[in-house]
């Protein structure tokens, strides 16, 4: 797993970057707290107290990661998952499109595991509930904490879930 940070909204100069190869779990928490550490942060203040409002939500990141690593096809030589972070914007990137009978259309409604094995895993190590609620998990959450539904794009190569910034974090800069 590649996490980049890019310095503009074209994505040319890179001003953060980890490479993860530490296993499955490890690559999504390490890549979760790349997200965490890099996004920006508003805070609100009520009856006195302040609270932190993230630029992106940071469950619905990880249950993208999550789904990155757990649908990603593995024979895909040369690919691994990528989170690139621009301004307003954060994308988790998946090698290999959807698995056959899924599309964009009915995704919240079919779940064909493409990764069994992995798919267990996760389940046991509490992060997945391989039931094929990802997506509508990471829409709720969006919805929520006031964000925009996260933006899903595929072809036969790559599935893509974009994040746009948390409209309170989107001028601080």
């Amino acid at each position: 797993m590649t996490c980049v940070l890019y310095n503009g909204t074209r994505g040319s100069v890179i001003v953060d970057r980890k490479d993860f190869r530490d296993g499955i779990i490890a690559d999504i928490d390490e890549a979760a707290r790349f997200v965490k550490r890099n996004m920006r942060t508003a805070e609100k203040i009520k009856n006195r107290y302040r609270t932190d409002i993230n630029e992106y939500p940071l469950e619905a990141v990880k249950e993208a990661l999550v789904n990155a690593v757990s649908h990603r096809d593995w024979n895909q030589r040369g690919g691994h998952v990528t989170v690139s972070m621009k301004p307003g914007e954060m994308t988790v990137v998946s090698p290999g499109g959807l698995p056959e009978g899924v599309t964009l259309r009915n995704i919240d409604r079919i779940s064909i595991r493409r990764n069994p094995q992995i798919c267990e895993l996760l389940q046991r190590a509490g992060l997945a509930e391989r039931v094929g609620s990802g997506i509508k998990k990471m829409r709720t959450i969006c919805s929520d904490e006031g964000c925009q539904p996260p933006a899903l794009e595929a072809d036969q190569h790559y599935f893509q879930v974009a994040f746009s910034s948390h409209p309170k974090t989107k001028n601080s800069a």
